[in-house]
């Protein structure tokens, strides 16, 4: 898949109502595929231990379901570049 139909694909995962979460276009220019999924592991983590947190602290917040939203559109950005990756070797 070239670099900007990949780019393309995953942006679409990354963005919530014209809202980016991440600019992948921009990242895939500088960095190698393997640095970005090390990227969105780290995102992905840092929003399952949000959710973790609100989990003890506050139950009803609406954070919980932003933080589960991006970790599911991260994941899948995640699993779209790894098909990606596998693919080139």
């Amino acid at each position: 898949m070239s670099t900007d139909l990949l780019a393309s694909r995953i942006q679409e995962f990354l963005t919530i109502d014209g809202w980016e979460l991440l600019n992948i276009a921009e990242l895939l220019e500088r960095h190698k595929p393997e640095k970005i999924e090390s990227v969105l592991l780290d995102l992905i983590k840092s929003r399952m231990d949000t959710v973790n947190d609100y989990m003890i602290l506050d139950v009803t917040s609406g954070e919980i379901d932003k933080a589960i939203s991006e970790w599911f559109r991260f994941h899948m950005a995640l699993r779209e570049l790894q098909k990606n990756i596998n693919e080139g070797r």
